[in-house]
């Protein structure tokens, strides 16, 4: 099975959006060249993309990207997604990246992703 279809398989399980949504995503947006992910046994357990954008910040262009599809297979935890965003982070500064961002999926998440070093770029709470 291919890296593109790994992840999929991997998304369905973990993130279980609809069809439509994943088939949109992987065809518009996937590219392999931007999935970080890591392998046991020959099979993939834990990914995230990297989707670049360019942005204009005080008249001067800077490369963003933002991080989405962030899963881990069930039961394969013990720090694999710590391990891959510090992998991430790694390869956004090769690539030279001046802006990391992310929307997190639940609340809960909000904690994980302070812990990881990212921080809120508004507020959230729903009233």
């Amino acid at each position: 099975m291919d890296k593109k279809q790994q992840i999929v398989n991997l998304w369905r399980t973990v993130l279980r959006d609809c069809r439509c949504i994943i088939s949109l995503y992987f065809d518009r947006v996937y590219k392999d060249e931007n999935a970080m992910t890591i392998e046991k046994d020959g099979k993939i357990v834990s990914a995230l993309q990297i989707v670049p954008y360019t942005m204009t910040y005080l008249g001067t262009e800077i490369s963003v990207a933002y991080i989405s599809g962030v899963c881990t297979a069930p039961k394969k935890g013990s720090g694999l997604m710590r391990q891959l965003l510090q992998e991430t982070f790694e390869e956004m500064e090769r690539r030279e990246v001046a802006i990391s961002a992310l929307i997190p999926a639940d609340p809960w998440l909000f904690d994980y992703y302070r812990e990881q070093g990212y921080t809120e770029a508004f507020d959230y709470s729903v009233e």
